[in-house]
């Protein structure tokens, strides 16, 4: 989808030098295909480590106020702010990039450079969010990979195959924790013996419903009587109950989407790995079955008839090549737009 919206140009249109320069700096960084590339990813990926270490390290208390931990977010978001620009300008459809995730996570990346030398007296609680929204860059390593993209849209379209499942899970939620929260409160409420009270209302409770019904159990709220323990016991059986009959939803639609991804070519397990199938342009086939019907036809045991008819039939075999790549790119381009379609005439039957 990327290479498809925001590649400057195409691989066989005629480029000067710096047209040639432009594409090769997005090659550079985002196709990932030569060693050079795969060194700048490399490169970034440490540069990500370095500023994500130094952010975590500063908070440490034999650590902090080192001047060491400034100059290191400074260099580190001037290397980010370079990438920025350049992506900016060898990208086409800018304005389209602007409203992408990767545009968000590369700008709140380089927001920290403006508050690199704050005095931490002068830190307000703005300035503070943008020093902790900093960490945010951790995902700009996944970014870099490939597989990000698939990994995103096998998830997103797993939930969205699932949304039911989780709508009808909230709601029994709700219910239940209204319900247990407001007999425990009933039965609890009260100051007790060591003069705490830790139901004080009934919207309080709420958190000891949640915390029980997913069966974490902080244990900083508990009953104290048999009557109230023997609620928490069947409050516990409900929330395992409520959350554990949508996970067998959620992985059916999981391997129906990931069988979907394979099937339509978007990724396929080598060795025990996850890859990306290589992608080969409607162009690069042609010229392959151009070429390896004129090697044919420059037999000399074929008669002119014979010759005749490979050439009408590689001319049909390219056609329908183009025929296919532009409802391919029809469908990339309309893919939520037709399965919103396909599920609301589903809805309707």
């Amino acid at each position: 989808m990327f290479d498809i919206h925001f590649k400057p140009y195409n691989n066989n249109d005629e480029l000067n030098e710096l047209q040639k320069i432009r594409l090769n700096f997005y090659k550079l960084i985002f196709n990932q295909e030569t060693k050079l590339s795969k060194c700048y990813s490399v490169f970034i990926t440490i540069i990500i480590l370095i500023a994500i270490t130094s952010s975590c390290l500063e908070t440490l208390k034999a650590y902090k106020n080192f001047m060491i931990w400034n100059i290191i977010e400074f260099a580190c978001c001037l290397i980010f702010i370079i990438e920025y620009m350049t992506k900016i300008i060898v990208i086409t459809n800018k304005y389209k990039y602007m409203r992408t995730f990767c545009h968000f996570i590369d700008l709140v990346s380089i927001i920290p450079i403006f508050f690199a030398f704050q005095k931490k007296n002068d830190t307000s609680n703005i300035i503070s969010f943008f020093k902790v929204l900093k960490l945010i860059r951790i995902i700009k390593v996944l970014s870099i990979n490939k597989l990000f993209n698939i990994y995103c849209k096998l998830i997103i379209k797993t939930m969205l195959k699932s949304v039911h499942g989780l709508k009808l899970m909230i709601v029994f939620i709700v219910i239940v924790m209204i319900f247990a929260s407001s007999l425990l409160y009933e039965i609890e409420k009260g100051i007790r013996n060591d003069g705490t009270e830790p139901y004080t209302s009934i919207p309080a409770t709420f958190y000891w419903s949640i915390v029980t019904m997913t069966t974490v159990g902080y244990g900083d709220i508990y009953p104290i009587t048999d009557l109230g323990r023997f609620f928490a016991s069947l409050t516990m059986i409900m929330g395992i109950l409520i959350i554990a009959l949508p996970i067998t939803i959620i992985s059916s639609n999981f391997s129906q989407t990931w069988n979907e991804f394979e099937n339509r070519g978007l990724i396929k397990v080598k060795n025990n790995n996850l890859k990306i199938p290589e992608k080969f342009s409607s162009d690069n086939i042609k010229l392959l079955i151009i070429n390896y019907c004129i090697n044919i036809t420059n037999l000399n045991q074929l008669t002119e008839i014979e010759k005749t008819l490979i050439q009408l039939l590689q001319k049909q075999i390219t056609d329908n090549i183009d025929l296919i790549s532009k409802i391919k790119f029809t469908y990339i381009s309309n893919e939520s737009e037709i399965e919103t379609i396909i599920n609301n005439d589903e809805e309707i039957v």
